[in-house]
């Protein structure tokens, strides 16, 4: 029964839902949902809240067809990235984290070290040039820092090989997972979950070509068949609400009144009795003082 009973299931759950209903996945419908990449894997503790989101592939069809400026106008696709942002910046932190702490478990002697800070300089110097050179314009000066660059990377990573002292170990650059291969890692789903979610949010930053814009003031509503958003609506039931308060003010004024002049008209009408009887008492008093009088 009902004006959905000739519906699929799937054409009922569609009805249910809008883009900006509170339960749908936002992130799911621009095209990256941390909460279906990192979901069953270690970075899942990352995602405190939304795990109880619902991911509408109706509603994803629909959001694709809509044209940017009105993406836009929802202010999701800055949602998405600031949540994508956040998660980043967390595990930047921790690939930080585990590299400090390898080093400190892989100390490399004193010579050594001042030999591996020589080749660091020297590596960062090559590629301050390269990208100054690429700036002007200088493309094959700039190709060729590039390559000296990386084969002075070998040289260090070489050095550090040959004189550390138990199991090497390495940091994900990803994932922040301390491995002895790191080839072994692009067969899992939590390196490929990372790179979906740094591929997307570097798309994003480019296509904006910079940081995310801010959304709307005020969240995007689509207009009724009225011609009235939704945001105008609270307003007109306050201003209905106070109607009926102010309306409700006079009837009590008005009943307020009623019965001040009811209670004034009782008062009148003792008073009016009081004397009524006074004046019957001193007409009974004078004839019977009369009475006397004439005996």
């Amino acid at each position: 029964m009902g004006s959905d009973r000739n519906m699929t299931g799937e054409e009922k759950e569609k009805n249910k839902r809008t883009f900006d209903s509170k339960d749908v996945d936002k992130t799911f419908l621009c095209g990256c949902s941390p909460w279906v990449l990192l979901g069953d894997t270690k970075s899942s503790t990352m995602l405190r809240d939304g795990w109880d989101l619902v991911q509408d592939n109706f509603l994803k069809r629909e959001w694709d067809e809509l044209p940017q400026e009105e993406k836009d106008k929802y202010g999701f696709e800055y949602d998405t990235m600031k949540i994508l942002e956040n998660l980043v910046g967390q595990m930047d932190r921790r690939i930080a984290a585990n590299k400090a702490r390898l080093d400190e478990g892989n100390e490399l002697p004193p010579e050594i070290l001042k030999q591996k800070k020589e080749l660091d300089d020297g590596i960062a110097e090559l590629q301050r040039r390269a990208e100054e050179l690429g700036e002007q314009g200088d493309v094959d000066a700039a190709s060729q820092h590039i390559s000296d660059a990386a084969q002075m990377t070998e040289q260090r990573d070489e050095l550090v090989e040959r004189n550390i002292s138990g199991r090497r170990q390495y940091v994900c650059e990803t994932t922040a997972m301390v491995v002895d291969d790191l080839n072994r890692l692009a067969e899992g789903k939590l390196y490929g979950s990372w790179k979906t979610i740094r591929g997307f949010l570097n798309a994003y930053l480019t296509r904006e070509g910079g940081p995310p814009k801010p959304k709307p003031a005020r969240p995007y509503r689509e207009r009724n068949p009225d011609g009235r958003r939704d945001s105008e609506r609270p307003r007109e039931r306050s201003r209905e609400r106070d109607k009926d308060k102010d309306k409700d003010r006079d009837k009590d004024r008005a009943r307020s009144r009623d019965r001040r002049r009811s209670r004034s008209r009782s008062r009148s009408k003792r008073r009016d009795d009081r004397r009524g009887r006074s004046r019957h008492d001193d007409s009974r008093r004078d004839d019977r003082r009369d009475d006397r009088r004439r005996r």
